[in-house]
């Protein structure tokens, strides 16, 4: 079921509420099937097809065909280990997503961005990870890049990584080389960043 109105947010509160009259008139529905949307637009939106990841979905991008998704959970809070990584779904279908592959990397993604071959995902805890994707059904871990604090934001622009880590400030990553990647740059940001945009020479940082 999809609901959309033309609101930027959908306040939780108004979710929580429709949630509860649904499970009311529709006794024994999956409420964790149900997706609510915001739009600005006025023509209607139509959902094509649904996914259901294992855990939670932070974030996707889609290229050829493929959308590549950051997803899991925890299963040891105290190690920081789960079920979590990069899982591949093959969109040819678009009615019908289906599973493609899964790279599994232990902690829970924050974002996730692709340039050509490569997708980057940025976990939870700063840990910047590359994977070859050429073969979408059987992504490759190349390597890691360990940053500070926390994983917020991430973006990429040509071999350079930008990242948003909390209260471990602004972190610019060069990712020429996926199996070497490099921190080059940071800056502390007085409060926490939590999110990066880019203008031309400029790097907009939240906090």
């Amino acid at each position: 079921i999809l609901v959309a109105c033309d609101l930027c947010v959908i306040r939780p509160g108004i979710q929580e509420g429709f949630r509860k009259h649904l499970a009311g008139r529709l006794p024994g529905f999956a409420l964790n099937k149900l997706c609510l949307a915001a739009t600005h637009t006025h023509a209607a939106p139509v959902l094509a097809g649904l996914y259901l990841t294992v855990g939670l979905a932070a974030d996707a991008c889609e290229q050829d065909g493929y959308a590549f998704v950051g997803g899991g959970y925890f299963s040891d809070a105290k190690s920081r280990e789960g079920i979590a990584g990069l899982i591949t779904v093959d969109l040819a279908d678009p009615a019908r997503p289906a599973p493609a592959g899964f790279l599994h990397i232990g902690l829970p993604p924050q974002r996730v961005a692709v340039e050509g071959t490569t997708a980057y995902v940025l976990d939870m805890f700063a840990i910047l990870h590359a994977a070859d994707i050429s073969d979408p059904a059987a992504p490759q871990l190349q390597g890691q890049c360990h940053l500070y604090e926390w994983g917020y934001d991430l973006v990429l622009d040509g071999s350079t990584a930008y990242a948003a880590c909390g209260q471990g400030g602004f972190c610019i990553v060069d990712v020429s080389d996926p199996t070497a990647m490099t921190q080059i740059g940071h800056l502390d940001i007085d409060e926490s960043a939590s999110g990066v945009a880019l203008r031309g020479p400029l790097a907009c940082v939240t906090e």
